[in-house]
């Protein structure tokens, strides 16, 4: 038994063996080649590899097809005549060499290959980060401006900006609300009911709704007894709500406040520092692309872009590392060399010294003097991130310590998993929790 499984073993390594010659054969040009020619000739190169398809699809529609199975082909038959000639090679030797075992050599080699293809389209990328999942590059950087910041770098709503969803009605302050957010207004609407002032990021603006005006926000102003008032901006976080609290709390006085705190970016131990007229981030082709990143502050979105780029692709430092970043299967056992603590996925993307316990504490509680304050009540709702599975408060060192929260209950299957929203039933079912929790107030 032993025996069977040495042998079994020791051939599985030779046709490993035989895989990885075959790769580096195939990859001689780009990785001893290309090393000589200059930097920026390699700087090009690097990102015409790197480069998605799909963009690739939207810049030259018409030669996507022929480009991509001209390059997926040509390379494959490359894969296919090593092998053949391989086989040729081994045949020449079968009276030395027992033939089941060139036979299951071959066969493991092959397989590898039918994986490497498999995985070649549907990875294309390699040595993707996989600490990193986001918005793949674009070839020029184009701002689509959708906020803006205020002078006391509060984000808020462009009306007349052509990127906002369709549908949306934002108020004389900047937020997507029906009401205006003025003390004379909302002390009118404290005369027919309550006052209810929501904060948040694009959960609470209402991301995924469809309609824009069926977020669970619009879906609580549907009672006959309250009114929502939405301060819900996309991609932002504790700072702003902050921000916004000593802003407009001090002048509307609303029965309660509900914070929609969630996890997938509002736990940050770094300290943002504020700065006027500075949005939170930028709003551009390639996605929303942070500002504030690792505890640095990035002043212009070209270079709050190239720092995200770096995250998202892990630089060949030596050629055991290049060798990986050729082949789909290598970057597969370099992903489990990573999580067994064998391999290292870091890169040399510039962050500030973390902080012991996050930011967003000290600004909640903020939060919570202001509403004592001011005799509103206050109530923090822990949203989990399913996407990048942050879920548990407790995974987090010192997360909410002395602040009382409730958490979400709505299940991963009323999200989008798209980018980890909620859908139209997460909305309602969200609407339906929360107007239980207005419901005891």
């Amino acid at each position: 038994m032993n025996r069977r499984f040495g042998n079994t073993l020791l051939q599985f390594l030779i046709g490993f063996t035989v895989f990885l010659a075959i790769m580096l054969v195939i990859n001689f040009y780009d990785l001893l080649i290309i090393d000589l020619f200059s930097l920026e000739t390699k700087t090009f190169l690097q990102e015409v590899k790197n480069y998605p398809y799909n963009t690739f699809r939207e810049l030259y529609p018409k030669y996507y097809f022929f480009v991509f199975l001209t390059i997926q082909l040509s390379k494959y038959f490359i894969y296919v005549a090593v092998l053949l000639l391989s086989l040729s090679l081994l045949l020449l030797y079968k009276k030395r060499i027992n033939k089941e075992i060139i036979f299951k050599v071959y066969l493991l080699t092959a397989s590898l290959f039918l994986i490497e293809i498999s995985f070649s389209f549907i990875n294309v990328n390699r040595l993707l980060n996989i600490e990193y999942r986001g918005k793949l590059i674009t070839q020029d950087l184009e701002i689509r401006p959708k906020y803006r910041a205020d002078e006391k770098g509060i984000n808020t709503m462009l009306p007349e900006s052509i990127y906002l969803r369709e549908g949306y009605i934002v108020n004389k302050q900047g937020f997507r609300s029906n009401y205006t957010f003025t003390t004379t207004y909302i002390d009118s609407l404290k005369q027919l009911g309550k006052v209810i002032m929501f904060v948040g990021d694009s959960h609470t603006e209402g991301m995924w709704a469809e309609p824009i005006d069926s977020s669970f926000v619009d879906l609580i102003d549907q009672r006959e007894d309250a009114f929502s008032l939405n301060f819900g901006i996309s991609g932002t976080d504790p700072l702003q709500y902050k921000l916004i609290a000593q802003k407009y709390l001090l002048k509307i006085k609303p029965d309660m406040v509900i914070l929609n705190f969630f996890m997938g970016n509002d736990i940050q131990y770094y300290k943002r520092i504020l700065e006027p007229f500075h949005p939170v981030y930028y709003d551009t082709n390639a996605g929303n692309i942070m500002a504030f990143q690792n505890g640095i502050e990035y002043h212009t979105a070209e270079t709050a872009y190239n720092n995200v780029l770096k995250q998202m692709y892990l630089i060949p430092t030596n050629f055991n590392q290049k060798i990986v970043a050729k082949s789909s299967v290598l970057t597969q056992v370099w992903k489990v060399g990573v999580k067994l603590g064998f391999s290292s996925c870091s890169n040399s993307v510039p962050h500030a010294e973390p902080l012991k316990s996050p930011a967003c504490n000290e600004e909640i509680e903020q939060i919570i003097q202001i509403c004592k304050e001011n005799n509103s009540k206050f109530e923090l709702i822990v949203i989990p991130d399913y996407l990048y599975a942050k879920t548990k408060v407790e995974e987090f060192p010192h997360l909410f310590e002395n602040i009382d929260y409730v958490y979400s209950p709505i299940p991963k299957k009323y999200y989008n998993m798209n980018d980890g929203h909620f859908n139209d039933i997460g909305h309602e079912e969200y609407a339906l929790f929360l107007d239980s929790i207005i419901s005891l107030n």
